[in-house]
């Protein structure tokens, strides 16, 4: 039994096959802000002493795992999904 999510495995029939998603860690504030629309989560909490180290890492991990569960990244939610890296390449390159 093969059970593909929405973003499809890189084995399956599906020809138009989708990155693995990509969660961007912003490193500070002042970058999340300037970048909020791309950036899925911000580190800079911890610099700023609203958050413990270990408080941003249960987030992080949190969101890992609703994003492997089929939660949407930011990038996924404005269509740039197949704009990310890509670990191999289909069909012919040039």
């Amino acid at each position: 039994m093969d059970l593909v999510d929405r973003r499809q495995s890189r084995f399956s029939s599906d020809s138009a096959n989708q990155p693995v998603p990509c969660l961007k860690l912003a490193t500070n504030t002042l970058l999340f802000d300037y970048m909020n629309d791309d950036m899925d989560i911000n580190c800079g909490t911890v610099l700023d002493g609203s958050e413990t180290l270990d408080q941003l890492g249960d987030r992080i991990f949190k969101r890992i795992l609703a994003v492997a569960s089929g939660d949407l990244t930011l990038s996924e939610q404005h269509g740039f999904g197949e704009c990310e890296f890509v670990p191999w390449q289909t069909g012919a390159q040039m």
